[in-house]
């Protein structure tokens, strides 16, 4: 007796940590982005890839939607949504946008103002509001790993609150693989070396599994 309650509390256990994702057989996930999220999707051990990994494990019948495109800010992405996302009749929005909106005065790049990306993403949420869509919200990964002190990383930092809070307010799941990212540069013995991206904005596999982490265990929770 004392092994078979043993043996069903070692399944309870089990069956609690891990929850499982919350899709269904139908859906269809999109991933709306810019280089980020098209590399995630484009390289084999990008997080996009490892979460549609995990997903196809427990669902069946489920299709993805690649919309991240490099270089894409908040406009490029208002412009093209109908084509690219609301048409395609998604059940799921991914949603990762900011990084190419930050001004970075190092490469004369004023980016879009903080204003107009407010204005910017909440048309698109207005939009994808009316899909009936979930959307995950996910925060924005450093613009160059190894100088916290670049000007377009402190900029991020406002377009990263701004985007939380628009999150938040209209109840979208909002998950933060941008402050992991920074968690694991912030504990690197050598600041200066390119451990969780290749060319110090794009992931590399470390940043990636990362990165995916968040994201899968933020929607175990859902």
């Amino acid at each position: 007796m004392k092994k078979a309650a043993l043996m069903l509390s070692a399944l309870f256990v089990l069956s609690s940590a891990f929850a499982g994702l919350p899709f269904v057989n139908g859906d269809r996930i999109a991933f709306l982005g810019d280089s980020i999220t098209q590399l995630g999707a484009d390289d084999p051990r990008g997080w996009v890839n490892i979460l549609e990994s995990r997903v196809r494990k427990e669902v069946d019948e489920v299709a993805f939607i690649h919309a991240g495109i490099a270089g894409n800010t908040s406009a490029d992405m208002l412009k093209r949504i109908n084509a690219d996302v609301i048409r395609r009749k998604p059940t799921w929005v991914f949603f990762s946008c900011g990084v190419n909106d930050s001004p970075n005065p190092a490469a004369d790049n004023p980016g879009v103002p903080l204003d107009k990306y407010i204005k910017n993403v909440s048309t698109i949420f207005d939009k994808l509001d009316k899909t009936g869509a979930k959307i995950v919200v996910l925060s924005q990964t450093p613009v160059l790993e190894d100088d916290p002190n670049y000007g377009a990383n402190i900029n991020l930092a406002s377009y990263n609150s701004e985007l939380k809070r628009m999150a938040l307010e209209r109840k979208y799941i909002y998950l933060d693989p941008g402050a992991a990212i920074r968690k694991a540069i912030a504990e690197k013995k050598d600041p200066k070396k390119r451990t969780l991206t290749w060319d110090g904005t794009h992931l590399n596999n470390r940043g990636n599994a990362i990165f995916a982490d968040v994201v899968l265990k933020g929607l175990e929770q859902e």
